[in-house]
């Protein structure tokens, strides 16, 4: 792993940030004097990547940020903000006005040279990053799950030796993950400036170990960014991978997006058992298709991260279609299914009540009510089941655009003719019939689209119902 550059002993890094920039305070925003010292510093101390801010509001702290970047090694600072409407855990009120000022603060200023907003979430815009960070500054949501996302998001791109910070570091979010991430040796040598905390990243993964969690109790080993109590074990992630090829490509099978097709190309591409019932073909223990599991965890890590070679490929599908060939697959075609009693107890906990034959704006306000947790994976957002927050893939083909994606996919892990001209054989079809939407009301409608956001986010789907009469909510 590279790591950061000490800063170079320049007369200019020696400078105070009123004398660069003096009205600081001119902008809304929490960082007092002191604390916007301690981070002017880090930022003009940053070396051999850029400057990452989640959390940029009005750009008080943006502005330190680029000003400290403007005596040091003058690296791009990215401001991570969506500028979208919420409420903070603290009460304020956040949106798109905030956009308007940020810009304006800017505007007008030397500094905007320096600064690169990025309009999006985390989750969104650290998918595709490619570019070192020196200093990470972490100030978005400061519940526990989010900021622990936040890291997560942007851990596997940190330079060893990088300055991480977090603002309202006494707040109990953002305090439980220092303390795991102390605990775990991914950050050490921590530094408190009031309401601010300065630390350095080991490189050490984040990561927990069974150790680690004996001695940070409450804390389960996980993959991030964690939804609530939604954990999942690298074992369980492994085991379930499809590793191919003496470990030539990987496969990250998502229920009801085309995975039995390509489960069974894969089975026959590797000379392995293929079960004339499709749900012990399935099946790992039935189907032997070994996955990374066996491989220590920090192995996986790198093939995971890109660093074996390995091509890595998953496939997704837009969260209405997907919904919809769930709902036809397992209610209409199978109403006495053991999903219809999932669906059946999840709505008694919710105080919902339900028609004799699950309708299927029911089964979305249903779905759309749940935790990531309680979720079935033939319905759980595809970013969590795809482990997108966790994988760099090589390729993300799309339903939409099959069989031509998966072609390609077959293509590049060099699988014979025979296999590649099967690509548009279909299993287990139930179709993604639009038209069920129809029928869902706008407030179940927005209830869903809550809910999967992240996929539509990060999986670039239009909010629009596809060929809808309505107008997008």
């Amino acid at each position: 792993m590279p790591e950061a550059t000490a800063a170079d002993d320049l007369a200019e890094g020696s400078r105070a940030l009123g004398a660069v920039l003096p009205d600081f305070a001119a902008v809304a925003g929490w960082l007092n004097p002191e604390e916007a010292e301690e981070l002017f510093q880090a930022a003009a101390a940053a070396r051999g990547g850029c400057v990452v801010e989640v959390g940029s509001y009005r750009g008080r702290s943006t502005r330190i940020l680029c000003a400290g970047s403007s005596i040091g090694a003058k690296v791009p600072v990215y401001a991570v903000e969506p500028h979208e409407e919420t409420v903070g855990l603290l009460g304020a009120k956040f949106g798109p006005q905030d956009r308007a000022a940020f810009f304006r603060n800017f505007c007008h200023s030397e500094l905007v040279r320096y600064v690169r907003l990025l309009n999006t979430t985390s989750a969104v815009a650290a998918a595709g990053w490619d570019k070192p960070v020196a200093l990470l500054f972490i100030d978005g949501d400061h519940r526990y799950p989010a900021v622990l996302a936040d890291f997560a998001a942007w851990e596997r791109h940190l330079l060893r030796g990088a300055a991480v910070a977090f603002y309202d570091a006494d707040l109990a979010g953002p305090k439980k993950l220092i303390e795991m991430l102390l605990a775990s040796g991914t950050l050490d040598t921590p530094r408190r400036v009031r309401k601010l905390a300065l630390l350095r990243f080991t490189g050490a993964p984040a990561a927990l170990s069974d150790a680690t969690v004996e001695k940070a109790p409450g804390v389960a080993a996980t993959f991030a960014p964690a939804a609530g109590d939604y954990h999942v074990s690298w074992r369980d992630i492994g085991f379930h991978l499809y590793f191919g090829g003496d470990g030539r490509y990987l496969y990250q099978p998502i229920p009801k997006c085309a995975c039995t097709t390509i489960k069974t190309l894969l089975l026959e591409l590797e000379g392995l058992p293929v079960d004339a019932d499709l749900w012990r073909r399935h099946q790992k223990r039935y189907n032997q298709f070994p996955g990374t599991a066996h491989l220590s965890e920090q192995a996986q890590r790198d093939v995971f991260e890109g660093r074996t070679g390995t091509f890595k490929f998953v496939v997704v599908r837009n969260p209405y279609a997907r919904l919809a060939s769930v709902y036809s697959d397992k209610f209409l075609l199978r109403p006495d299914g053991h999903w219809v009693g999932q669906i059946r107890r999840s709505a008694a906990a919710q105080g919902l009540p339900l028609s004799d034959a699950v309708s299927f704006e029911e089964f979305v306000r249903v779905v759309s009510a749940q935790s990531i947790k309680e979720m079935d994976d033939h319905w759980r957002p595809q970013y969590y089941e795809g482990r997108f927050a966790m994988i760099q893939y090589d390729f993300v083909g799309r339903m939409e655009t099959m069989p031509d994606d998966l072609i390609y996919a077959l293509e590049t892990i060099g699988a014979p003719d025979a296999i590649i001209e099967r690509a548009n054989e279909r299993y287990n079809v139930t179709g993604s019939d639009y038209d069920l939407w129809e029928a869902v009301s706008p407030e179940v409608r927005k209830l869903f689209l809550a809910t999967f956001a992240i996929d539509f986010d990060t999986l670039h789907y239009p909010r629009r119902l596809p060929g809808a009469r309505r107008p997008a909510l």
